[in-house]
C-alpha cells in the first residue's frame, strides 16, 4: 500500500532508466530485489544506529506497521484490507492488527466517561 505522497516522491527521485515496475525495488535489469537482500541491509542500517532496534528487522516489518497504524487510527477494516491486497479480512485481523497500548488507553478512556455519566 502506498500512499500518493509516497508514489510522487518515487516518481520525482527515480531514474528516467529505471525500469517500469509494480515493485518498488527492482535491480538494474527491472528484476524484483530478493527479500533477504532487502533484510540484509535493514540490519546493516539498524546496526549503525544509535541505538539499534531490538527486534529482528525484515522488509515485512513495515507491512505489520502500516496495518496497526491504520487500524490504530480507526480506518476501516475493509479499506486496510483493500489497501493491502488481502482478498479476506479475517487475515488482516487475526494476523496483522495488533491491540497497541494507545487502543487500550482508548478504550480505558472510554469506559471511564462512560462510568463518570452513569455514578
Amino acid at each position: 500500500m502506498l500512499f500518493q505522497p509516497t508514489i510522487n516522491r518515487l516518481r520525482e527521485t527515480t531514474d528516467k532508466n529505471w525500469h517500469k515496475s509494480d515493485r518498488i525495488f527492482v535491480t538494474n535489469t527491472g528484476k524484483p530485489v530478493h527479500s533477504s537482500v532487502l533484510s540484509k541491509s535493514l540490519q546493516r542500517a539498524n546496526e549503525r544506529l544509535k541505538k539499534p532496534i531490538p527486534k529482528h528487522l525484515s522488509p515485512h516489518i513495515f507491512r505489520h506497521t502500516t496495518i496497526s497504524i491504520l487500524a490504530e487510527n480507526k480506518i476501516p477494516l475493509k479499506t486496510i484490507t483493500d489497501g493491502v491486497g488481502h482478498s479476506d479480512s479475517e487475515v488482516t485481523t487475526y494476523i496483522y492488527t495488533h491491540v497497541t497500548k494507545n487502543m487500550k488507553d482508548e478504550a480505558i478512556n472510554v469506559l471511564d466517561k462512560v462510568m463518570k455519566k452513569i455514578f
